[in-house]
Formats: structure tokens, C-alpha cells, sequence
């Protein structure tokens, strides 16, 4: 069961109501949730306020929700969240900058993908790059965690650039992607 839908489960059940002001960090969560995917002038305020919330799973809700309004302009607000203390509210952060963010988000997800101390963001943050996949800086990191000496970042990125290249099978070494790379360059990209 998804937080949201047994979270959802709770205020049907009368055990937590949804209220974005409450001090229960709970209720708090449950009103950041009820804004997600709002795009309102009012609602991006308070799910931007929300981003600085004491709780680290009401900042989570908070960037969750603001990448779900795919609007380009709170990633000013979600791309500090890659330093947050938070595991999980970093791992959402990358998720949203993968989702929302442009070219101009690559410089901030490159040393999250290479430095974090959470594998799990650290993952997130490789998708997040191979969402940005026309972009040379973000397709050379890639290939560089390949040789990663942790063998579930090196498959992350494996993976990812598996999915970049929209192949199912390729050998996982540093060389043989810097070479499909060198050969994209030299394809001319489709129209």
C-alpha cells in the first residue's frame, strides 16, 4: 500500500484529518498530499513553505507534490533538497529534479550521483541524470559510476544508460559505453 493511500486509509477512518497548519506532523503530511499536483499560485506557496517543514516526511510530501505540477519554476526550491539531512526527502528531491528539472539541473545531480552517502539516493539520482539523457555531462557521469566501486551504483548506471541507449543487453565496462557514446556524437540526432 502506497503512504498516500494508507494515509488516505487514516483520515477515512477518522484516525488523521488533513490539515497543511497543524502541528501533528502527520495531519501536515496528509494537507501537503492533498495539494499534489496543484498548480495555483496559492498551493505552490505553501508546498514551497512546507519544503522547509521540521519533518522530514512532510518535506518529502512537500517536494513530492511539487514535481507532481511539472512546473519548472519550483526547481529553484526543490534542488537545495539534494543536501537535505533526509534520506528520503534527498531520494525525492532527485526524483522531482529528474521529473521537473532542465539542463540546468545537471551540475546539482552530478556530485549527489557520485558522493552521496545513501546508496538510495545516489540511485535516484542516477535515474534522475538518465532522464536528462541529451545532455553530454549527464551521459558522461553515467558511463563514468559504470566503473563505480560500488557494485549497485555501477548497475544503476548500467542500467540507466541501458535504457538511454534503448538496449536490453550490453557489456557493463566504462569502454564499451564510451564508445556507444563516441558513436552517438557521430549519428545525427533524428528530427
Amino acid at each position: 500500500m502506497s503512504p498516500a493511500a494508507f494515509f488516505a486509509l487514516l483520515v477515512g477512518c477518522g484516525g488523521v484529518s488533513a490539515d497543511i497548519h497543524s502541528r501533528d506532523p502527520d495531519e501536515r503530511r496528509l494537507g501537503v498530499l492533498k495539494l499534489e499536483g496543484s498548480r495555483d499560485a496559492e498551493s505552490i506557496r505553501l508546498l514551497t513553505e512546507h519544503l522547509a517543514d521540521e519533518d522530514a516526511l512532510v518535506r518529502e510530501a512537500a517536494v513530492t507534490a511539487l514535481a507532481s505540477a511539472g512546473m519548472k519554476e519550483t526547481l529553484q526550491h526543490i534542488l537545495p533538497l539534494l543536501q537535505d539531512p533526509g534520506e528520503m526527502v534527498r531520494a525525492a528531491a532527485c526524483r522531482a529534479v529528474g521529473r521537473v528539472g532542465g539542463e540546468t539541473a545537471i551540475p546539482e545531480l552530478i556530485p549527489v550521483a557520485k558522493h552521496d552517502r545513501s546508496l538510495l539516493v545516489r540511485r535516484k539520482a542516477i535515474d534522475a541524470l538518465a532522464d536528462h539523457r541529451r545532455q553530454d555531462a549527464a551521459l558522461e557521469t553515467l558511463i563514468e559510476l559504470v566503473g563505480d566501486a560500488n557494485p549497485s551504483v555501477s548497475l544503476a548506471a548500467h542500467t540507466a544508460l541501458l535504457r538511454v541507449a534503448d538496449l536490453a543487453e550490453a557489456e557493463r565496462s566504462v569502454e564499451s559505453w564510451n564508445r556507444w557514446l563516441s558513436a552517438r556524437r557521430l549519428t545525427p540526432a533524428p528530427k
